[in-house]
């Protein structure tokens, strides 16, 4: 049992198969309690409509979900209305703007099919990057610092404190600290 107050933040840590992203699944909706009472939000997360959990609810889950497409289109998918501007801030919170920035096609860059064309690392912040953009009032991170080095590990710890300074709920998942 928890509960953890609007605002604030929670890490669930744990081995392998030990339920965590389970446990990010029901946050999110995605999976239905079989049993005992979830509420997130004050409502049931699985009997909110898609949209209303889009709106309220944002969930990065181990596999990130890359489309054959540009930088800048696959961050629009979380905002279609975001300008340039804005697409290079939620990169710079992420750490991938220095990169970005020395591309030949920057913003207009195809990431591939996938992504195959960005390292896990990478891919990861990508996703992370157009969370941002969707501003939700509940973050669920599953395991966000899978696959990125030590320092990167750093940059994305302070990302998700900004996030739970800036009021978000954050519930985030890891296998360490």
């Amino acid at each position: 049992d928890f509960k953890l107050p609007g605002g604030k933040r929670a890490v669930i840590t744990g081995n392998s198969g030990a339920g965590k992203s389970s446990l990010a699944g029901v946050l999110m909706g995605r999976l239905k309690a079989t049993q005992g009472e979830v509420r997130v939000g004050g409502v049931t997360p699985w009997q909110l409509s898609a949209d209303s959990r889009a709106v309220h609810l944002a969930m990065l889950t181990q596999q990130v979900d890359l489309f054959d497409a540009s930088l800048a289109e696959n961050l629009r998918i979380a905002d279609p209305t975001a300008n340039d501007a804005t697409l290079w801030q939620v990169l710079d919170a992420v750490a991938l703007d220095k990169w970005a920035v020395q591309l030949p096609q920057g913003l207009s860059t195809a990431v591939g099919e996938k992504g195959q064309q960005l390292s896990g690392g990478q891919a990861r912040r990508l996703a992370l990057a157009r969370l941002l953009l969707t501003n939700p009032q509940v973050v669920i991170l599953d395991e966000p610092t899978a696959g990125v080095d030590v320092e990167l590990r750093r940059t994305l710890w302070r990302f998700m404190r900004d996030l739970h300074s800036k009021g978000t709920t954050v519930v985030l998942t890891t296998h360490y600290l």
